[in-house]
């Protein structure tokens, strides 16, 4: 009966490590988020400002509004330019907040496309301890005023 106790308790030990190490897995395996986005400028020609839009994500985050600043520069030659800013997307059960950098290429005076790096670097609510990162792309057709977006973003802490 001796011998079956340090055993037991060598068992135990090994199962509540086993654990510990599978609930820390799971909670650092990324999930992906497909979000589309409406995003108005009110001051599109401004190098900085705000924008203001309505997101629709996948579960868990689902519907909601965002809001961004921004810092950009174009060549109004090329039509090429950049910028950076951070957002929040504020949804029913929490906000996801972040930044981005961009790649802006105008191909007239109303349309352009924008690439984008998004980094989520946290959240409030259901949502907090989120982190995250993914593509996201843009388009206008109206210099910026107007733009639709789609992101995937690999995302953990949900």
């Amino acid at each position: 009966m001796r011998k079956l106790i340090p055993v037991a308790t060598a068992i135990a030990i090994v199962s509540a490590l086993v654990a510990s190490v599978t609930a820390s897995t799971a909670a650092t395996k990324a999930t992906t988020i497909k979000c589309k986005s409406t995003e108005y400028n009110p001051t599109p020609k401004d190098s900085s400002g705000v924008i203001i839009g309505f997101t629709s994500c996948s579960k868990p985050l689902g519907n909601g509004v965002i809001s961004a600043t921004y810092s950009a520069s174009v060549n109004t030659t090329t039509g090429a330019g950049t910028a950076h800013g951070t957002f929040t997307k504020w949804l029913a059960t929490g906000t996801v907040h972040g930044r981005y950098t961009e790649k802006i290429q105008f191909t007239s005076d109303a349309d352009a496309t924008y690439k984008l790096a998004t980094t989520i670097t946290g959240g409030t609510g259901a949502f907090k301890g989120v982190k995250g990162s993914g593509p996201e792309s843009c388009s206008t057709t109206n210099g910026g005023a107007t733009q639709t977006c789609k992101s995937v973003l690999a995302v953990t802490g949900l």
